[in-house]
C-alpha cells in the first residue's frame, strides 16, 4: 500500500502545483491586460505630459501629449497640453493649430478649456511682443489669430495695441512738428503708422 500512497501523495502534488501555476498566469495576464487598457495608456501619457510641462521639456511634452491623442482622440486634456506646450515655446501657429484640432474632435464643453488655454497662450506671447516694443507685431499677431480664436479678450487687445500703435505714432508726429531738422528721424515712424491704418 505505501506505493500506491505515494503515488496519491505525488500526483496531489502535482495537481496543487498545477493549480497554482494556472492561477499565477490568470493573475499574470490580468495584471498585464490592465496595465496596458487605453484608459491607463492615456492617463500615463497625460501624466508624463504634464510632467514635462513642469519642467518645462515643451518637445517631450508635446510628444507625449501626441501619444495620448493617439489613444483617445478626443481627449481635451491633451489638446490642452498641446496648446501650453506649443504656447511655452512661443508657437503662435501650432497653438491655432491645435485649436482648430480640437475643434474638430471635441463637442463645445471639452472645446472651452483648449478655447481658454490657446488665447492665454496668444495673450502671453503678445505680452512678450508689447514689453520689447514690438506692438506692430503684436498686432499682426493678434489680427492672423482673430480669425479662429475670435474671443472678447482677443478683440480687446487688438484695440489696446491699436491705441498704443497710434499714441506712439502721434508721439512721434509732435515730435517732428517740434523740430523740423529732425525730419528723416520722423518720417519713418510716422510712415509706419499710415501704412497700419
Amino acid at each position: 500500500m505505501e506505493p500506491e500512497l505515494m503515488r496519491n501523495n505525488k500526483k496531489k502534488i502535482i495537481l496543487i502545483a498545477v493549480i497554482a501555476a494556472v492561477i499565477a498566469s490568470a493573475v499574470g495576464i490580468g495584471v498585464v491586460l490592465s496595465s496596458a487598457s487605453p484608459a491607463k495608456r492615456l492617463q500615463q501619457q497625460l501624466d508624463l505630459g504634464a510632467r514635462y510641462l513642469s519642467e518645462p521639456d515643451y518637445e517631450q511634452a508635446i510628444a507625449a501629449y501626441e501619444a495620448a491623442l493617439e489613444i483617445e482622440p478626443k481627449s481635451a486634456e491633451a489638446y490642452g497640453g498641446l496648446v501650453a506646450a506649443y504656447g511655452g515655446q512661443n508657437d503662435i501657429s501650432a497653438v491655432v493649430d491645435t485649436y482648430v484640432r480640437a475643434s474638430d474632435a471635441l463637442d463645445p464643453a471639452g472645446l472651452e478649456d483648449v478655447s481658454a488655454k490657446a488665447n492665454a497662450a496668444v495673450q502671453e506671447y503678445v505680452d512678450e511682443l508689447v514689453a520689447e516694443e514690438r506692438e506692430e507685431e503684436a498686432l499682426v499677431v493678434l489680427e492672423s489669430v482673430a480669425a479662429v480664436l475670435n474671443t472678447e479678450e482677443i478683440r480687446a487687445r487688438k484695440v489696446q495695441i491699436q491705441g498704443q500703435i497710434a499714441e506712439k505714432a502721434s508721439e512721434w508726429e509732435s515730435r517732428c512738428m517740434k523740430s523740423l531738422s529732425a525730419e528723416d528721424i520722423c518720417v519713418r515712424p510716422v510712415m509706419r503708422f499710415m501704412m497700419l491704418r
